[in-house]
């Protein structure tokens, strides 16, 4: 039986689509910026990490909601978890 969204998020966290992503990828390219690619998504933009110099670092993770549709988590960091800093220049 497939899970519910509350079964997949207790959390209630808000998920983001498509365009909210894009956008917050542009705003961090205007502000001097830059993102990675950690993983390729298949419906939305995957794992990405947005950070620059006096920017959060924000981490943007494509969630599975059903075989059509997937939604996107962020989460923002004033300091880099250690785990990513791997992917950063």
């Amino acid at each position: 039986m497939a899970k519910t969204l509350k079964e997949l998020f207790p959390r209630k966290q808000k998920l983001y689509g498509c365009n909210a992503i894009r956008d917050l990828v542009h705003k961090y390219i205007e502000n001097d910026g830059d993102y990675r690619t950690i993983e390729e998504g298949s419906l939305g933009w995957g794992k990405l990490i947005l950070f620059g110099d006096g920017l959060k670092t924000t981490i943007v993770t494509e969630v599975y909601v059903n075989t059509q549709t997937s939604g996107h988590t962020v989460r923002m960091y004033e300091k880099c978890p250690k785990s990513y800093l791997k992917y950063l220049p």
